[in-house]
């Protein structure tokens, strides 16, 4: 018995690579001015990034700003108007404002200060 044998080239195909252009995807705070972020508290040489922010951006771009201003971009970027800042006068306390209590502890006594030192 004889064995036929068939040689056949295998054809490999070559793929083209083709460039895909991706449409921009549109900024999230195209409806806040720049007098708003700033009264956000954006600093002024973010205002142009914070203006073309997009979601791929979005959260990169709230690290490098400060927290309240970072807060404020997070809720015109989901559609929440924050509230604007109050600027207060001279003779009101200004630890009590809500940012500030969330960043400073008043103690009242040296036993609280003491407790506050040693807790871990």
């Amino acid at each position: 018995m004889e064995v036929r044998e068939t040689v056949r080239e295998i054809e490999i195909p070559k793929y083209v690579e083709q460039e895909v252009t991706l449409a921009p995807k549109p900024s999230l705070l195209s409806r806040v001015s720049a007098d708003d972020l700033l009264g956000y508290g954006v600093p002024e040489q973010w205002i142009d990034d914070v203006l073309a922010v997009n979601e791929d951006t979005l959260s990169e771009l709230v690290d490098h700003l400060p927290r309240e201003a970072a807060e404020a971009v997070l809720d015109l970027a989901t559609g929440v108007t924050p509230p604007k800042p109050v600027h207060t006068s001279e003779d009101v306390d200004p630890f009590s404002h809500p940012d500030a209590i969330s960043r400073f502890r008043i103690m009242s006594d040296v036993d609280q200060l003491r407790g506050a030192l040693n807790a871990p």
